[in-house]
């Protein structure tokens, strides 16, 4: 599967996440690279992709509600390795 360059530069948001671990747009944007106004769009492009999936009624380490937000799969996380591995070239 290819990525595009502004998704590959998302997906190294999750980078050092640990596995269940989610962000929501804001958090995606405050750990990668991607324009503020794309964000959305490259963070549902890759969970069509199946790389991301969408979670509801997350949790802060305080255990309050935290709203939603996005965690990679099982393939993302594969894919996760491959492109910091290029990054890393």
């Amino acid at each position: 599967m290819t990525l595009s360059d502004r998704e590959a530069r998302c997906l190294i948001a999750w980078r050092g996440m640990q596995q269940g671990y989610c962000l929501n747009f804001r958090g995606v944007a405050a750990r990668c690279d991607v324009e503020p106004d794309n964000i959305r769009r490259v963070v549902r492009s890759l969970a069509r992709k199946g790389l991301l999936s969408f979670e509801r009624g997350l949790f802060n380490d305080d255990g309050e509600l935290a709203g939603s937000g996005y965690g990679l799969t099982a393939a993302g996380e594969e894919r996760l390795a491959a492109v910091s591995d290029e990054a890393a070239v």
